[in-house]
């Protein structure tokens, strides 16, 4: 489960009084408001300590907040059966579940779904009128009869097979350029990897170079609101063809490399230039 221990959760009980819900991504993984060594993988028993809504940070102590789950990850597990989001759990009835169609189908189509406890269903669908009156008519019928032709299931099938062979393109690729000193996850799924270097690392410096070069990674700072993962970042592969994630890999690698050798200290005043891309 979440460390109770670690820096971020020690912020979190110390500001129950002000948080107003805990936002989760788990299906695979990912860096958002926590690292990934702040946060366990949850399957299995694990992923089970939900309970009307509240999420167990230890043994001994319920912190009673709305729980909701962003779940846009869906239908993009590459290896073995994907899991249950919480809210398909025993005790997560309460749990808010998110989706979006924009990941998984068509960037240009902003359309999502939530799935809400019947407490506050009418009232979210007050405020997302009040919001900006609904999305568009037309466009939500034109995805439901896509969705019940089956078109979904049939274009998430072959995504699966082309993002996994894109997957092991990357850590191929990882593997061969990357220095040693160099660790990343290996996720079954999702969208994304999860790189860290070794502490002092300067990625903003990384950053700047790899983007002129013709290669862009999410810095680490941009996952913590407390300014950490300075040595890390984060690398994703749905966009480009094979050719080219091996190809930015080893253009990337040169330039850890490089870096490396140099191994300046990365100031504070770096720390917190705007890295927005």
């Amino acid at each position: 489960m979440l460390d109770p221990e670690t820096k971020p959760w020690r912020k979190a009980l110390g500001l129950l009084g002000t948080l107003c819900a805990l936002f989760v991504l788990l299906t695979v993984v990912r860096p958002v408001s926590a690292a990934p060594h702040y946060l366990a993988r949850l399957d299995g028993s694990e992923r089970g300590e939900v309970t009307a809504g509240a999420f167990r940070l230890d043994s001994s102590r319920d912190v009673r907040l709305p729980v909701v789950e962003d779940d846009f990850n869906a239908g993009m597990m590459y290896e073995g059966d994907e899991p249950l989001p919480l809210r398909g759990m025993e005790g997560g009835e309460e749990v808010i579940l998110l989706g979006t169609f924009s990941k998984v189908l068509f960037p240009g189509i902003r359309l999502g779904w939530m799935v809400l406890p019947e407490a506050v269903r009418e009232k979210v669908g007050e405020i997302r009128g009040y919001t900006d009156l609904g999305a568009p008519v037309i466009l939500q019928q034109a995805m439901l009869e896509f969705c019940s032709a089956g078109h979904l299931d049939r274009h998430l099938e072959k995504m699966r097979k082309v993002n996994g062979k894109r997957l092991d393109t990357l850590l191929t690729a990882l593997e061969a350029h990357f220095p040693r000193r160099v660790s990343w996850t290996r996720p079954r799924g999702g969208m994304s990897v999860w790189v860290t270097l070794p502490e002092g690392t300067d990625v903003l410096r990384i950053h700047r170079e790899s983007r002129d070069a013709g290669v862009r990674f999410s810095p680490g700072v941009l996952f913590h609101p407390d300014r950490g993962g300075e040595n890390a970042f984060r690398l994703t592969f749905i966009r480009e063809s094979e050719e080219r994630i091996a190809e930015g890999i080893a253009t990337l690698g040169r330039i850890i490399k490089k870096q490396l050798r140099r191994r300046p200290t990365v100031t504070a005043e770096q720390k917190t230039k705007d890295v927005w891309i």
